[in-house]
């Protein structure tokens, strides 16, 4: 399996066919998505179907996992978000286990997608979002680079309510990319 990229603390790559119970299991009830991840449950065989679909990856999104060393740590994931006629942003999302959450394994992982999504696509705009109570995950996407722009005023449904978010985002021109890295080889996560 080939990496799509890796710095000091992570690795991403492609999810393979062995990634996928250990994916149900990340996604398996309160516990283990966090009080902030926790959406209810879903069918559990819907990624198995796009697994065998399309591997995770495709045009419109795509999901990695994270590694730091050979552990697998969690799961980034990004999908197409159409800002006009003929323009799109990726809006992103991690999921860590809960055992290595606190870690800065987030932070580097969506600041390594987020140089990964700029090399490989035209895009100009990354962002993500997360609940306004969640400090946590706000304090990890300023550490990958990105900047808060405001809030969204009851955006998403959890626990019977609607919850605020705050969004975030990474432009093109705020991100220093690789050195003409091979093409489907690694990624150096290195920032200087």
């Amino acid at each position: 399996c080939k990496l799509a990229a890796m710095g000091d603390l992570v690795t991403l790559r492609p999810v393979t066919e062995d990634d996928l119970s250990w994916l149900e299991g990340l996604r398996d009830g309160p516990v283990a998505t966090g009080l902030h991840g926790w959406h209810g449950w879903t069918d559990p065989k819907r990624r198995r179907r796009q697994w065998s679909e399309s591997g995770l990856l495709g045009d419109d999104g795509g999901t990695l996992i994270v590694l730091h060393d050979t552990d697998r740590v969690g799961d980034v994931s990004w999908r197409k978000v159409k800002t006009g006629p003929t323009a799109f942003s990726w809006a992103i999302g991690i999921g860590l286990a809960p055992e290595f959450r606190g870690r800065g394994y987030g932070s580097e992982a969506q600041r390594l997608l987020a140089r990964y999504l700029f090399a490989h696509t035209q895009v100009n705009r990354i962002e993500a979002t997360t609940e306004i109570t969640n400090v946590a995950e706000q304090r990890a996407l300023e550490k990958a680079g990105f900047t808060r722009e405001g809030i969204l005023r009851g955006a998403t449904f959890r626990q019977g309510r609607w919850h605020d978010q705050v969004i975030y985002s990474v432009l093109r021109d705020e991100v220093k990319l690789m050195d003409a890295p091979a093409e489907d080889g690694p990624v150096s996560g290195s920032t200087t």
